[in-house]
């Protein structure tokens, strides 16, 4: 796969965070993924798939466009 110049130095980054996420989560017990600290919190399961939906969002098209993606409006029930 042909890479753009500019996403050699974000790829580099962003492999460097998923391995430190993973780490991370790996020392956490599967039974606690779901488990929410405090009343204004949330999971670590919950935390993990906004940031998914935002890399998603952030990156999908990145070079060529800018703005809300049409899949994150329909996530949210917005046509």
């Amino acid at each position: 796969m042909e890479k753009h110049a500019s996403t050699h130095g974000i790829t580099k980054l962003f492999a460097y965070y998923k391995e430190l996420a993973e780490k991370a989560v790996a020392q956490v017990k599967d039974e606690y993924l779901h488990t929410v600290l405090g009343a204004d919190g949330n999971s670590i399961a919950v935390v993990m798939r906004h940031i998914a939906g935002n890399l998603r969002s952030r990156f999908t098209d990145f070079l060529t466009s800018d703005g809300e993606k049409a899949f994150t409006r329909q996530r949210r029930g917005i046509h």
